[in-house]
């Protein structure tokens, strides 16, 4: 349920699969701090190796001659590239920047047949304590998924491919001060959850005819994520002291590169992802 996939199509459990062997195989860590603490050690080693790192400015082009990419240019500065230039970015991103006329048409259409996975919608929530959870098991886990039946959950992602607010959302809760405590005030929690949802609402299962726009609608469905937890954790809504919402607009103002708030980075249906 990571994934944009309905259960039944298929390759859709093999994400299931390799999640599961990296977690026989190495674990689940857990970066202390906080997951900026990974951002950190991967700058530090650089640094350590003789890079050099540039933040707070936009590239604003994929500098391209005579068919080679030769650097970036960023806030008015040039940046050389000896051999490449990597581009962790959404492919539309990229041929924005180098521009069309530097790929072949090849390459062109392949990137026009790339399509983008569901969009996100995530909460962020400050707890008194922890998660009341009925199933102790939860109470321990660092990461829980709610849903109902596999049908239920298959409806979900059904509803959210063909535009609507899924009525009964499928959620992927994170209890990362479980494990870090210093994530929290002593004696106080975090957690955050999401599911998946059209990146611009056309209508809401549950509300049919309602405003769906994420103005008016994103309270509101705020309120079903929490719902569907106060059903599997009585009391849950009343340990909450704040919460903070990102719709798929807000993922995407926050990092361009969340194109529709994908979080993915594309779909992962098999066809796109290995063949």
């Amino acid at each position: 349920m990571h994934s944009d996939l309905q259960p039944e199509v298929g390759g859709s459990g093999a994400y299931a699969l390799i999640m599961h062997l990296l977690g026989e195989r190495v674990g689940m860590p857990v970066a202390e701090g906080g997951s900026g603490a990974v951002s950190a050690a991967l700058a530090a080693a650089l640094r350590h190796a003789g890079g050099v790192i540039a933040t707070g400015r936009r590239v604003d082009r994929i500098v391209v001659e005579h068919g080679r990419v030769v650097g970036v240019e960023a806030g008015g500065n040039a940046f050389g590239a000896r051999r490449a230039v990597i581009a962790a970015l959404d492919p539309q991103l990229v041929i924005g920047l180098a521009g069309p006329d530097a790929f072949p048409a090849r390459s062109l259409a392949q990137v026009g047949r790339y399509r983008r996975g569901l969009g996100t919608f995530k909460v962020d929530w400050a707890l008194d304590r922890p998660v009341p959870w009925l199933a102790e098991a939860c109470r321990r886990a660092g990461v829980v998924h709610v849903g109902d039946s596999v049908r239920a959950m298959s409806k979900a992602v059904w509803e959210a491919l063909y535009g609507l607010l899924p009525a009964r959302p499928t959620l992927i809760l994170g209890q990362q001060s479980l494990a870090d405590p210093s994530r929290a005030p002593a004696g106080q929690h975090t957690l955050w959850g999401y599911t998946h949802v059209p990146a611009r609402p056309a209508g809401d299962a549950a509300r049919p005819g309602s405003d769906a726009e994420w103005t008016g609608s994103a309270e509101r469905f705020a309120d079903r994520v929490e719902a569907a937890i106060e059903a599997h954790a009585p009391g849950f809504r009343e340990l909450i002291l704040a919460r903070r919402i990102w719709t798929p607009l807000d993922l995407e103002e926050a990092n361009p590169n969340v194109v529709g708030g994908d979080i993915n980075g594309g779909s992962f249906a098999i066809d796109q992802q290995l063949l």
